[in-house]
């Protein structure tokens, strides 16, 4: 029987902490270890729950600065409760497990390396805020937390200008984000396209083509990747469905990606921590992922993952919290 590892989301430490004081959390963080351990769950952290977190721990006057500091407190909790050895289990971020599963007896980049290097030494700025009091001086870790939050917001910018490439690819005649919006024909055929398997080859095609350059510094050609499109939406087929979904909007619904009422640009995170639920597979874990997120919780059922995400309610009742 395989070893069953939590995943929370980012909004499952916020929800979990929402109205608990320091010393509650930590109490209350402690019941849900021992709960876990008769059920023979052990934890894993997510990297870019980390990575969102610690986004809102550099200035104090962020309005989401108190309720990610008390998230990040119970997400070290949670992780070194589990640990037998003063380490805690984490999972990189969806592009450096994607290059682990295609491409793993190859020698590694620089930049590959560095960005798995960034991913471990997040574990150290965990333990730095778990093991401090809200009202301690995180100054020590003011470069890092300033570092991060450039982070964001340049991959938070840099993934709606993709997602703005993708639909002027597509249409280059269309005013605004929706795909083929005045052509009706065009758009029928393309979401019928998309809904099939060769819309999800397309997709994880993209995803590979970033791997294969992160790890060999070069563009592929057809025969570098051709044989790994399969692989890749066997493993990683969660994240995937939420692209696909993005883009069923875009056509479909008049969608649009730069709402600042919705925060579209949240769907970059969403879909690096599915990328977590290949670890079943990587690393023979049975990965549960606890979310409250409607889109993570269809994908994961379009996957044929549904049981292995769940809300934070269930999750707790079923362990017995």
């Amino acid at each position: 029987m395989k070893q069953e590892s939590v995943v929370f989301d980012t909004n499952a430490y916020r929800n979990f902490v929402h109205d608990l004081d320091e010393s509650a959390i930590r109490e209350r963080i402690r019941e849900l270890v021992i709960c876990e351990k008769k059920c023979n769950v052990t934890v894993d952290v997510s990297v870019p729950v980390l990575v969102e977190l610690f986004n809102h721990l550099a200035d104090r006057s962020d309005p989401a600065y108190d309720i990610c500091r008390r998230g990040s407190i119970a997400a070290w909790e949670h992780a070194i409760g589990h640990s037998k050895t003063g380490q805690i289990s984490i999972v990189p971020e969806g592009i450096l497990l994607i290059s682990r599963a295609l491409f793993p007896k190859a020698e590694k980049s620089a930049a590959f390396l560095e960005r798995e290097a960034n991913n471990i030494a997040l574990a150290g700025v965990l333990k730095a805020v778990g093991e401090s009091t809200v009202n301690d001086d995180l100054s020590s870790w003011q470069k890092a937390f300033n570092k991060l939050k450039l982070y964001v917001a340049s991959e938070e910018k840099n993934f709606i200008e993709h997602m703005r490439e993708v639909v002027f690819k597509l249409d280059p005649a269309t005013p605004n984000w929706r795909i083929y919006g005045n052509d009706k024909v065009k758009r029928r055929e393309f979401l019928q396209e998309l809904r099939s398997v060769k819309g999800l080859e397309w997709i994880a095609w993209s995803y590979a083509v970033y791997a294969f350059e992160l790890v060999f510094t070069r563009k592929p050609n057809q025969e570098d990747l051709s044989s790994y499109v399969q692989d890749l939406i066997r493993l990683f087929r969660a994240p995937l469905e939420v692209y696909r979904g993005i883009l069923v909007l875009l056509a479909g619904f008049g969608f649009s990606m730069e709402d600042p009422k919705k925060r579209r640009e949240n769907f970059r995170w969403d879909i690096d921590i599915l990328f977590g639920l290949s670890l079943e597979t990587l690393s023979g874990k049975h990965i549960t992922l606890v979310t409250g997120d409607e889109k993570m919780l269809d994908a994961a059922s379009e996957a044929n993952l549904g049981d292995r995400a769940q809300r934070l309610f269930d999750y707790l009742q079923r362990i017995g919290l």
